[in-house]
């Protein structure tokens, strides 16, 4: 008697499971059918947030979540996208014992913070600075990168071109701007840029990264 209620216990799960062995396989959307959402909700987050993100072509997303964690990954970075750049200064080389005249290189260190991810953007200047005959100093030239760094494998920054060079105050302030894409989880991406400050003296040479 105990063996054939054993035998009962065991069919009656079985057969319990398997509603939700079916149910478990019909709710599987396929890929393509998710890729449309995707960009229905990518479309709705550019109105609401006023961004212009682009979601990735079909055949660049190797992994496909569902609906709802794809919202939450958008809504997230909307809602940190503008968030301020904090500076912060690196190491300066070259000349930097009383500085003066002589060939130095300068970093800015822009850092913002996205939410699921940091973005850290140090802009490199270098300036090659000479005396006038007047003892006033001057850059004779000046030179500029750019280098990204992700706190996680989750966020990517590809820089776009060269960084863009402007000057104001009669040469005293240089601001420098660099374009670059942000990849969110391998899903979609916006094109931003970040800028970086750097202050002449002309009194004594010394050239400094400003906020």
């Amino acid at each position: 008697m105990k063996k054939i209620i054993s035998v009962l216990i065991v069919l009656v799960l079985t057969m319990s499971l398997c509603p939700a062995v079916f149910a478990q396989e019909s709710i599987t959307v396929n890929p393509q059918s998710l890729y449309e959402q995707y960009e229905q909700i990518i479309a709705e987050a550019n109105e609401a947030y006023g961004c212009s993100l682009s979601l990735l072509p079909f055949e660049e997303i190797k992994d496909f979540c569902s609906v709802e964690e794809f919202r939450a990954e958008v809504i997230n970075y909307c809602e940190n996208r503008d968030n301020p750049f904090e500076t912060s200064l690196g190491t300066v080389t070259g000349n930097v014992s009383g500085r003066g005249s002589g060939v130095v290189t300068v970093p800015c260190v822009r850092t913002k913070n996205l939410g699921q991810a940091t973005l850290t953007a140090t802009v490199y200047g270098t300036f090659d600075v000479r005396m006038k005959a007047n003892g006033t100093y001057y850059i004779y030239s000046q030179t500029f990168s750019v280098r990204t760094h992700s706190s996680n494998g989750n966020y990517g920054f590809e820089i776009n071109g060269n960084p863009s060079v402007s000057t104001i105050d009669g040469g005293r302030t240089i601001r420098v701007t660099q374009q670059f894409r942000v990849l969110v989880q391998g899903y979609f991406s916006e094109n931003t840029s970040v800028t970086a400050t750097y202050i002449m003296n002309f009194g004594n040479g010394n050239v400094t990264a400003g906020s």
